[in-house]
């Protein structure tokens, strides 16, 4: 991987933060937030972050989904958000499915495997640049246009 991901993690369980900002290793900047509301430096932050991690497990959001899929709505509601990775309890397919409908670019099962971890953060990384690349070729096509570009 070329380009250094910028992750940022929202959940409760800070010993799972600092094992993932620890062992994700090279390639990787991992900042966290502990709780569901956005940080008050979050339009900040919009230029640092490539993809949000969000634990839904019963740990990492304390029994309260709620919070982390309104966090997630408020970040879909964006322009141009980031791709979200949810990191679940087990094989719940109820769950994945409803993360997926709320907006998840993928989701997990916890406690993550850091290879598999790294390998979807990853393609989430090249999903948030392909899209970015895309906004960027589309501003320059309905950028103000010059007589000579319409002949």
């Amino acid at each position: 991987m070329n380009d250094c991901v910028h992750v940022f993690f929202f959940g409760l369980d800070s010993n799972l933060a600092k094992t993932m900002g620890r062992e994700l290793g090279t390639g990787f900047e991992f900042r966290q937030h502990s709780s569901f509301d956005l940080p008050k430096d979050a339009e900040e932050l919009r230029a640092w972050w490539d993809v949000l991690l969000v634990d839904l497990t019963e740990v990492g959001c304390e029994g309260n989904l709620d919070a982390g899929f309104g966090l997630m709505a408020q970040m879909n509601g964006r322009p141009q958000p980031p791709p979200i990775v949810t990191i679940l309890d087990g094989e719940d397919r109820r769950l994945v499915v409803k993360a997926i409908g709320r907006g998840a670019f993928d989701t997990i099962g916890g406690p993550p495997n850091m290879s598999e971890l790294r390998l979807v953060l990853g393609r989430a990384h090249k999903f948030r640049q392909a899209e970015c690349e895309l906004a960027r070729l589309r501003s320059e096509q309905t950028g103000p246009r010059q007589v000579c570009d319409l002949i």
